[in-house]
């Protein structure tokens, strides 16, 4: 009879072994929390007669059954914490370990080699083609200038997991051309390699991609003093009035550590967040800045509040692609859904925006600014003229999987009554699109 009992409860320890990853799909107790990812989300499409013969729904299915299987969030976790602390192995993107624990992400350490390099003839081109557009600019009582951002491998190439011989790379040549024809610039590298006696991994943390959030604000305290130098202009000063340590990373001074997906966030030593308040007014003409940028505009654009107390209006193109703007200022976001660029009149920004600055990091210097420069030299010769449309499977993509802006085109195909997919064709490809 024990025998017995022994086996009825083997049996049904397995059974809840073997049918509770389906109850948790149903009944999500979530003993893992969610997985840290892109938030592009697996979204299940309609079933419909179009979803169904296109095989969209089939192919949305796997990858919806797979990303919220129950325990799904656990096994990953498992899986990576044991990669990590047995191997020094990550499944983040392209994300590697370098030396004493150091994380980088291959394009940075790829860029740092030369591996990207475009060759000096192109960056002649590119570079005489922003200082003719910063002419022009400058002629009409308005400023370019360019940011070439701290890389990750320039600044710490002692950690990097290996070394090889380093070819000719796109900074290398960009930074030295921006100064033989005039182009007006801040190179963070230089000034950041100064520092790193005194402030080391404060300027660029352990775990993150990207300059640490005290490194961004002294990088926008540096932009706006170089404007002014080159304008005239008397804009506020950012004044830094405390320095704060903490020891947990804030902002995105963690966020490779934060994709990892293990049990526990791998933490830097105490970072420096800074107090700081704007100094100066505004002055009675309004000035408006359009930045241009990567990644590393993100923490600029969100935390220094440089469009609040500095600028009276400031625009964000991120990647020259998406458009982001004060979250009081209406009319930026649709529900989630962002105006593109290509839905904006280019010819009017161009003529109502006082301020333009790029912010590109090593690996973007590849693909020089988006095309910002070669589109705003064609748009203040012809107000007709409209851009290219660049990265159209990328954005498809995005409208697709990503859930704010699937839910908002969701929403608006129905109002329409037409189908997701022509609702994303409208989205990305008619040059009248609206809400």
């Amino acid at each position: 009879m024990r025998k017995e009992g022994i086996k009825r409860w083997i049996l049904g320890f397995f059974m809840v072994i073997i049918t509770y990853p389906i109850i948790e799909t149903f009944i999500p107790v979530r003993l893992a929390g969610q997985v840290n990812r892109a938030d592009l989300t697996s979204n299940l499409l309609p079933f419909n007669a179009e979803t169904w013969f296109s095989g969209d729904f089939q192919s949305t299915f796997e990858r919806y059954m797979n990303d919220n299987i129950g325990l799904f969030p656990l096994f990953i976790r498992i899986h990576n914490q044991l990669e990590y602390t047995l191997f020094g192995n990550t499944y983040t993107g392209n994300v590697v370990e370098g030396k004493e624990g150091y994380l980088y992400e291959q394009i940075y350490i790829d860029s740092y080699f030369g591996e990207d390099f475009k060759g000096l003839s192109v960056i002649e081109k590119n570079t005489a083609q922003l200082k003719e557009l910063q002419d022009k600019l400058e002629s009409k009582g308005k400023y370019l200038m360019f940011c070439l951002a701290a890389g990750k491998s320039t600044y710490f190439p002692e950690y990097l997991p290996y070394s090889q011989e380093k070819d000719s790379t796109n900074y290398e040549y960009y930074s030295k051309e921006f100064v033989k024809q005039g182009v007006n610039h801040i190179n963070a590298n230089p000034w950041f390699l100064k520092m790193k006696d005194s402030l080391g991994y404060l300027l660029y943390p352990q775990y993150g991609i990207h300059w640490s959030h005290y490194g961004a604000m002294l990088v926008t305290d540096s932009i706006v003093q170089y404007m002014e130098k080159g304008t005239g202009w008397d804009l506020p000063n950012m004044a830094i009035t405390q320095l704060n340590y903490s020891p947990v990373a804030r902002y995105y001074d963690n966020d490779i550590a934060h994709s990892l997906n293990l049990f526990y966030e791998v933490q830097p030593e105490p970072m420096i967040y800074p107090d700081f308040e704007w100094r100066g007014e505004k002055g009675d003409k309004p000035r408006k800045l359009l930045i241009i940028g990567d990644s590393f505009t993100w923490d600029i654009f969100e935390n220094s509040r440089i469009g609040e107390e500095c600028f009276h209006d400031v625009q964000f193109w991120f990647y020259n692609q998406t458009v982001h703007r004060d979250v009081k200022t209406e009319g930026s976001e649709n529900n989630g859904l962002p105006t593109l660029t290509r839905h904006l009149d280019f010819y009017k920004i161009m003529q109502e925006y006082d301020a333009f600055l790029i912010v590109s990091n090593e690996p973007n210097l590849s693909s020089f600014g988006w095309g910002f420069a070669k589109d705003a030299l064609s748009i203040l010769e012809d107000p007709n003229y409209r851009p290219r449309e660049r990265n159209n499977e990328y954005l498809r993509d995005q409208a697709k999987n990503k859930k704010e802006w699937r839910e908002a085109l969701t929403h608006q195909a129905k109002e329409r009554g037409i189908t997701l997919d022509s609702m994303i064709n409208i989205y990305l490809h008619n040059p009248n699109y609206t809400p």
